[in-house]
């Protein structure tokens, strides 16, 4: 039987959130969760629900959201790609029309970006390699840091006390002075903010101010960590400088009569160590106490538009060229542009031969939020270049590299 679908809104949040519910979770008792989950997040609008149908049966869904990023000080429309999802019972199998399932789902989902003029597409990958093959590209890593407390930066803490309801709009403008500052970022609206410290009440949430204003910010847990002592894990935070982040390190150093370290992730570039009493992350063990840190991937992104985003952001001033450009898309067609930078800014037009770069989306993904260098790419045989004229696009790599707060 063929497949049919349609992007729906709230009216079928109970259909939906029983779809979801057979698309992931560990069984009937998850069904509240996933009920509620359809209406929780306040930055889903009606129309952002994608259901898929086999006659009457819904087997696929999907959530496309629609947010505000920033990439290189450029403020971009984004889609933010949540719970995809094919039915149990319907995994791997080929309908009608050719396409399984959770093929059919990300096709239309891409489609939905393309019809709202999405700049970027982005999402937070279970298997990665799945969403590889509809030209996601890995752009975020990072670092999940152990600091035992005693090792914590000592500053003033003045100003940091335990979050309240009126400090909402200091976290609002705050947290969007991070993203307009970082790179794949995004803006996190007034419900957002409220919803996450309803949820974080199984923990606490501080908050840095200054004045109007806010500096930072640290949801935390207590939880046993691996050696059964009390540890507080942060699982949120934002600081709008490296001095107010040290503040918030030395926070939790206040706190060393209740744990004994700390779990914060980081950008992946980010030497978090060099900040602490003991730099060290030694390469075997040692008697004292030291860092110690994992690196993974996370966000996911796809480029819909290559003209928008790389005339959007801003180059720096000293990069001056041209590229040739060629991407591979998954669709099986080719995306030709001539990149032309000159101070700060570029334009970009369609044609040329693709000599000076040609790879394929997911990899160009990579290269364009500037987590890999183009150099790079040829090196490790994820893109070609015939002409070895491509340094215009090493500008890509300027600036702090791709971390996002947010979690859809």
């Amino acid at each position: 039987m063929s497949l049919t679908h349609r992007w729906t809104g709230f009216t079928d949040a109970e259909l939906i959130g029983q779809l979801r519910l057979d698309c992931y979770g560990s069984g009937l008792v998850d069904r509240p969760k996933f009920m509620a989950s359809v209406t929780d997040d306040p930055r889903a609008q009606d129309g952002d629900f994608l259901l898929v149908e086999q006659g009457a049966r819904p087997v696929g869904t999907a959530m496309s959201l629609r947010l505000t990023g920033y990439v290189r000080g450029a403020k971009l429309p984004v889609q933010g790609v949540a719970y995809v999802g094919a039915s149990r019972t319907e995994r791997r199998k080929a309908t009608t029309g050719g396409a399984s399932v959770a093929t059919t789902v990300m096709k239309l989902t891409i489609e939905k970006a393309r019809e709202r003029g999405d700049v970027l597409s982005a999402l937070m990958p279970f298997r990665a390699s799945y969403y590889e093959h509809f030209g996601y590209g890995i752009v975020e890593r990072r670092s999940e840091w152990t600091l035992p407390v005693g090792l914590l930066p000592v500053v003033a803490t003045d100003g940091i006390k335990l979050c309240e309801a009126h400090d909402v709009p200091a976290l609002v403008e705050a947290k969007g002075a991070i993203a307009r500052a970082g790179q794949c970022d995004f803006e996190r609206p007034e419900g957002e903010w409220r919803r996450l410290l309803t949820r974080a009440e199984a923990g606490f949430t501080v908050v840095d101010r200054e004045g109007a204003h806010a500096r930072g910010w640290a949801t935390f847990m207590t939880e046993p960590d691996a050696s059964g002592v009390r540890a507080a894990r942060v699982t949120d935070w934002g600081a709008r400088t490296n001095a107010d982040f040290v503040r918030l390190l030395a926070f939790f150093g206040t706190l060393k009569d209740q744990y004994a370290r700390v779990h914060i992730v980081c950008p992946a570039d980010w030497q978090v160590s060099r900040l602490l009493k003991e730099s060290q992350v030694p390469h075997r063990p040692v008697p004292h106490p030291t860092a110690s840190w994992q690196t993974h991937t996370r966000m996911q992104v796809r480029v819909m538009d290559h003209h928008k985003l790389l005339e959007a952001i801003r180059w720096p001033e000293e990069v001056k060229g041209t590229a040739e450009v060629c991407v591979h898309e998954c669709e099986g067609r080719e995306s030709r542009f001539i990149v032309q930078v000159k101070g700060g800014a570029a334009s970009v037009r369609a044609g040329g031969t693709g000599k000076d770069f040609t790879t394929k989306d997911s990899h160009w993904a990579a290269v364009a939020m500037g987590d890999v260098s183009a150099a790079e790419a040829v090196r490790l045989g994820l893109a070609a270049s015939e002409s070895g004229s491509f340094a215009v696009l090493g500008g890509l790599m300027e600036g702090p590299k791709a971390y996002s707060l947010e979690y859809f």
